[in-house]
C-alpha cells in the first residue's frame, strides 16, 4: 500500500513541476540577421502558437526582438523573401539569449549573385582564405573614405591615395596590383580588357550601394578565368537586400567636401516585385592642392520573382565625374621646401577666379545588366547574366613639348620644356609662373597669342579613352547529392577601346602646328620657310587606335561538403585574341630595325590569340568542433595584356610574346567559436614569362619581357567578442615579394622609337609600392545602446620603391651595350603607423531612425610616404639612400561627419 501511494505521490509531483513549467515564462532576446551579410533584418515577425492562439514579436532597426514565451516553446522566424527558420527552448530559465539567428535568403537576385560571383557564405569552412568588410563597417566610413580605403586593414592588403585626385586610390593584394586582383561587381568582371586596370573614380558610387564586399586572397573561390594573381574582391551592391525602406543622408568633411543622396527600396513585394534606388553627388577642394572635383552617382534595381522557379534582376548604375589630378612626384627636400608641404602640387594655376590644371579627368562608365535565375528543380539552377558598358572619358595633358636648351641642361633640367610643364618638380627657364609658383595661365594665353601665324606653343590637348563592352555569363549548378554539387558555365565577352589625342584648349593661340597628325584633311599654314599641316579644336593629332578583344571561357567547379570536409576542384579553358587597328598611322613614325619598313601601310593587325588554361582545388577538414586545417594549390596560364602584344601602339604583333605562367598554393589553420575566430595560414605564388612596362628618367620608358617575381608570405586574422557589447580585430601579415632572374629589355623613346636594349640583373629585388609587413588592430565598442565607438591602428613596414630602370642602366662605350650598373635592392621607405577612431549614434523613432556619425582619419597628422620611385643616389654601404626617389606623401589628418534618416 506504501508503494502504491508512493507512486501516486511521484507521479502527481511530475505532473505538478510540468505543469508549473508549461505556465512559466521565459522572456526570449536575440538578434535576426541575413545569413550572407550578418546585416540586421527589420520588420522579421517572432512567433509561437498558431491560429488564436498566436504570439508574436517584431525586430526592431538593429534586427532585435524581446518574445515571452513558455519555457519550453517553439518560434517561428519569418521574413518575406527569406526561408522560415525555427528554433526550439526546452524547460529554460526566466530568460535566455538565442544570440543570432540566420536567416537565408530564398530564390531572389543574390542567388544570382552568389552562384556566378562564388561569394563564399561566411559560415562556410571554405579551402581559400575569406574576409568580410559590412554594410555597417562601409557606413561608418564611406563618407569622406575611398573605396579601396574600406579594406585597408585586411591581411596582405596596401592602399593609397597615389596623387591625391578624387578616385585615384589604388590597391595591391599580396604584392600584386589592380591589373592582377580579380574585381567583380554582382557577378560581372570590371577589370579592363586590355590593361586590366581598375580606376575607382569611375565607381564612386558604391560606397553608397555596397551591401557587402568579400576579399578573397589567393586563388579564391571564383571559377572565371579573370585576373586573380593575387586574389579576387566580390562587391554586391543592395539590389539583393529585398527589404523595404529607404535612407537620406549628407555629410561634410576636410577641405570643403560636401556630399547628399539617397536610397530607396520597395523591399519584395507581394506581387513579386522589387525596386531599389540610389542618387547622391558630391564635391570639395581636395586635400591636395588644385585637384577639385565633382561627382555623381546613380543606381538602379528592378527585380521580378515571376514564380517559384524564375527570378529576374535589371540592375543600371554609373558615376559619371570630373577631378583636377597631381601626377607628378617630387623629392622629399622638393615638399620641404615648398610652402603647400605634402600637399604640393605645380600642376595648376588660377584663371578666372578657378582652378585650372593641365590635368584634368572627366569620365563615365555606365554598367547595365539584366540577371536570371531559373530554378529548374530543387537540385539544380541555371543563372544568366547579360551585361553591357559604355565608357566615355579620358585626361587632359599639356602637348607642344622642346627639348631642353644646353643652358637648361646644365642647370640639371633634363626633360623637355613649355610654358606649362613642371617635370619632378624641376620649371625651366621658359615656364611662366606667378609669384605663387602656380601656372600664369594669361601669360601663357599672352604668349601664345603673340606667335600670330606661327600658332599655338603649348596647347592642351585631351587623351580620349572610350570603349563599348559586351558580355554573357552564364553557369548550371546541380546538387547531385547531399553532399556533392557540379558547377559549369560559359562566359563571354566583347570589347572595343578606342584611343585618339584631341585639341582641348588652344590657350589663345590660331592653331597647333605638329608633325604628328593622324587625318588627312588638315589645313596646310606657312610658317617660316616651311609648310605645315595644323590642327584646330576638336581635330585630332597623335594617334588614333582601336583594340579589340574577344574573350570566350569555360569553366567547370566539382564541390563536396559534410559537416567535416569541404572540397572543390575546378579548372577553366579560355579563348582570347587581340586585334589592333590603327585607321590613321603617324606621318612622323620613326621605325627602326625591329619594325618592318612596310608597317607604314599596314592598319590593321593579324588577330593574337591565348588559349589560357586553369586548374585549382581546395580541401577543408573540420575537427574538434571549432578547428579546421586547409590547404589549396592552383596552376594557370594567363595572355599577357595587350601592350604585350602591340608593342609602341604599332600593328606589328610581338614575336617574342607567350602565356604568363602562374604557381600557387597555400595552407592554413582555422579556429571559431561564439567568442572568438581565428584564420592563420601561409602562401606561395612563382609568376614567369611576366611581360612589364616602366616609364624611365627621361620620357623615355623599358619593355621587359619574361620576368619572373616570387610572392610567399604568413597572414593571421583575429576576430573576438569578449563582451557582447564589444568587437575586437585583429591582422597581421608578413611577406617577402621578390623580383627573379635576368630579364631582356628594349628601350624606347616617346616617339616609339627603339634607342637601345640589352638585360638587367632583376635578382632579389623587392616588389615595391605595397608594404610586405603590416599590422592592425581594431575596436567596435557600443559604449552605451546604440552608441558606437571604433578604432583602428594600422602599421605598414618593409615597403619598398618602386624600381627605377633607367637608374639601373648604364651604357658601356667600350662594349657598345647597355649593361646593369647597380643591382642592389630599391631604397626601403620609411615604417610608419596611423590612427583611425570614428564614432556613431542611432536614435529610433516610431518606424524612422536617425544615424549621426563622425570620424577622423590619421588622428595623429602622422606625416609619412605611401609611394615611391627609386633614385639613384648611394650611401657609403652602397644602398640607395631616397635622397632623390621621388615619392607621394599619404594625407594628413581628415575628418568626416554626417548623418542619416533612415525609414
Amino acid at each position: 500500500m506504501k508503494q502504491v501511494f508512493l507512486r501516486f505521490t511521484l507521479i502527481g509531483a511530475l505532473c505538478l513541476i510540468n505543469l508549473v513549467g508549461a505556465f512559466a515564462q521565459t522572456v526570449v532576446t536575440g538578434k535576426v540577421v541575413d545569413e550572407k551579410t550578418s546585416e540586421p533584418i527589420i520588420g522579421a515577425s517572432v512567433t509561437i502558437g498558431s491560429g488564436t492562439n498566436l504570439k508574436g514579436a517584431v525586430t526592431d532597426m538593429d534586427g532585435k526582438f524581446t518574445l515571452e514565451t513558455p519555457s519550453t516553446a517553439t518560434i517561428t522566424f519569418r521574413s518575406v523573401g527569406y526561408q522560415t527558420q525555427t528554433r526550439t527552448i526546452r524547460n529554460a530559465g526566466r530568460k535566455v539569449n538565442l544570440g543570432e539567428i540566420e536567416l537565408s535568403y530564398e530564390s531572389t537576385a543574390l542567388d544570382v549573385v552568389t552562384v556566378i560571383a562564388s561569394v563564399v557564405p561566411k559560415d562556410r569552412i571554405t579551402p581559400v582564405p575569406v574576409s568580410n568588410i559590412k554594410l555597417a563597417d562601409i557606413e561608418s566610413k564611406s563618407f569622406n573614405t575611398e573605396f579601396p580605403e574600406l579594406v585597408k586593414s585586411t591581411p596582405s592588403v596596401y592602399v593609397t591615395k597615389s596623387g591625391g585626385g578624387f578616385g585615384d586610390s589604388r590597391m595591391a593584394l599580396r604584392g600584386f596590383d589592380m591589373t592582377n586582383i580579380g574585381v567583380l561587381i554582382n557577378g560581372v568582371p570590371i577589370n579592363d580588357m586590355e590593361n586590366g586596370k581598375v580606376y575607382f573614380s569611375n565607381w564612386a558610387g558604391l560606397t553608397d550601394v555596397a551591401s557587402f564586399i568579400q576579399i578573397q586572397r589567393g586563388i579564391g573561390a571564383s571559377r572565371l578565368a579573370i585576373s586573380s594573381v593575387g586574389g579576387t574582391m566580390n562587391i554586391v551592391t543592395k539590389n539583393v537586400d529585398a527589404k523595404r525602406g529607404g535612407m537620406f543622408f549628407s555629410g561634410i568633411a576636410n577641405d570643403g567636401y560636401l556630399k547628399y543622396g539617397f536610397n530607396f527600396s520597395t523591399g519584395l513585394m507581394e506581387n513579386g516585385w522589387a525596386v531599389t534606388a540610389s542618387g547622391s553627388t558630391s564635391y570639395g577642394d581636395g586635400y591636395i592642392k588644385g585637384t577639385d572635383f565633382r561627382g555623381y552617382n546613380y543606381f538602379l534595381n528592378v527585380s521580378k520573382k515571376i514564380n517559384e522557379q524564375h527570378t529576374l534582376s535589371f540592375t543600371a548604375f554609373g558615376a559619371p565625374q570630373w577631378h583636377n589630378q597631381r601626377s607628378s612626384m617630387y623629392t622629399q627636400k622638393q615638399y620641404e621646401e615648398n610652402p603647400d608641404g605634402i600637399r604640393m602640387n605645380l600642376e595648376y594655376g588660377i584663371l578666372e577666379g578657378k582652378v585650372y590644371s593641365p590635368k584634368y579627368n572627366w569620365y563615365h562608365k555606365p554598367q547595365i545588366s539584366l540577371n536570371h535565375l531559373w530554378k529548374i528543380d530543387n537540385k539544380s539552377t541555371l543563372s544568366t547574366a547579360v551585361y553591357a558598358s559604355f565608357a566615355r572619358g579620358g585626361g587632359r595633358n599639356a602637348a607642344g613639348l622642346q627639348p631642353v636648351s644646353k643652358e637648361d641642361k646644365d642647370n640639371g633640367i633634363r626633360d623637355y620644356r613649355n610654358y606649362i610643364t613642371a617635370y619632378k618638380g624641376q620649371l625651366s627657364k621658359e615656364a611662366l609662373r606667378t609669384n605663387d609658383n602656380l601656372i600664369d595661365w594669361e601669360s601663357v594665353y599672352g604668349m601664345n597669342a603673340a606667335n600670330g601665324d606661327a600658332g599655338s606653343k603649348v596647347i592642351l590637348a585631351n587623351s580620349v579613352n572610350q570603349h563599348n563592352w559586351y558580355g554573357i555569363l552564364s553557369t548550371y549548378q546541380n546538387k547531385l547529392d547531399e553532399n556533392f554539387t557540379l558547377t559549369a558555365g560559359f562566359d563571354g565577352r566583347y570589347y572595343v577601346g578606342e584611343h585618339y589625342k584631341e585639341v582641348e584648349n588652344l590657350l589663345g593661340g590660331k592653331y597647333f602646328a605638329t608633325g604628328d597628325l593622324v587625318g588627312r584633311d588638315y589645313d596646310i599654314v606657312k610658317i617660316g620657310d616651311e609648310d605645315k599641316k595644323v590642327v584646330k579644336k576638336g581635330e585630332m593629332f597623335d594617334y588614333y587606335n582601336k583594340g579589340r578583344v574577344v574573350w570566350g571561357g569555360l569553366f567547370a567547379q566539382g564541390e563536396y561538403r559534410n559537416d567535416y570536409i569541404s572540397a572543390f576542384l575546378s579548372g577553366s579553358l579560355s579563348y582570347q585574341s587581340y586585334r589592333y587597328d590603327v585607321p590613321y598611322l603617324y606621318s612622323s613614325y620613326n621605325y627602326d630595325k625591329l619594325i618592318s619598313e612596310n608597317i607604314r601601310d599596314v592598319k590593321k593587325s593579324d588577330v593574337k590569340t591565348f588559349i589560357p588554361i586553369s586548374i585549382k582545388g581546395g580541401l577543408s577538414y573540420k575537427f574538434l568542433d571549432y578547428n579546421n586545417i586547409f590547404v589549396n594549390a592552383g596552376y594557370f596560364t594567363r595572355a599577357p595584356k595587350f601592350a604585350g602584344v602591340f608593342l609602341n601602339y604599332s600593328t606589328e604583333l610581338n614575336k617574342n610574346v607567350k602565356n604568363e605562367k602562374i604557381l600557387t598554393f597555400e595552407a592554413g589553420y582555422g579556429f571559431s567559436n561564439e567568442f572568438v575566430g581565428i584564420n592563420f595560414g601561409g602562401y606561395y605564388t612563382k609568376w614567369d614569362d611576366r611581360f612589364l612596362r616602366r616609364s624611365g628618367s627621361n620620357r623615355d620608358f623599358y619593355n621587359f619581357t619574361n620576368m619572373s617575381a616570387t610572392h610567399k608570405g604568413l597572414e593571421l586574422e583575429v576576430n573576438a567578442r569578449p563582451l557582447d557589447n564589444l568587437k575586437l580585430t585583429a591582422m597581421a601579415s608578413l611577406g617577402d615579394w621578390k623580383w627573379g632572374n635576368k630579364t631582356h629589355f628594349d628601350i624606347y623613346d616617346d616617339k616609339q622609337k627603339n634607342i637601345g636594349q640589352g638585360e638587367i640583373d632583376l635578382n632579389g629585388i623587392h616588389v615595391g609600392n605595397s608594404a610586405q609587413t603590416t599590422f592592425a588592430l581594431g575596436f567596435d565598442w557600443e559604449a552605451f545602446e546604440n552608441l558606437h565607438l571604433r578604432g583602428n591602428l594600422n602599421f605598414f613596414g618593409k615597403n619598398y620603391a618602386d624600381f627605377e630602370p633607367a637608374y639601373r642602366v648604364g651604357y658601356d662605350k667600350d662594349k657598345k651595350e647597355y649593361v646593369t650598373n647597380y643591382s642592389g635592392d630599391a631604397w626601403k621607405m620609411p615604417n610608419y603607423t596611423l590612427v583611425d577612431l570614428s564614432a556613431s549614434y542611432k536614435l529610433n523613432m516610431d518606424k524612422v531612425s536617425v544615424s549621426f556619425f563622425g570620424g577622423v582619419n590619421n588622428l595623429f597628422n602622422k606625416k609619412y610616404i605611401s609611394d615611391a620611385t627609386d633614385g639613384s643616389k648611394l650611401d657609403k654601404a652602397g644602398k640607395r639612400t631616397g635622397e632623390d626617389a621621388l615619392v607621394w606623401y599619404g594625407f594628413g589628418r581628415t575628418w568626416q561627419v554626417g548623418m542619416r534618416v533612415n525609414f
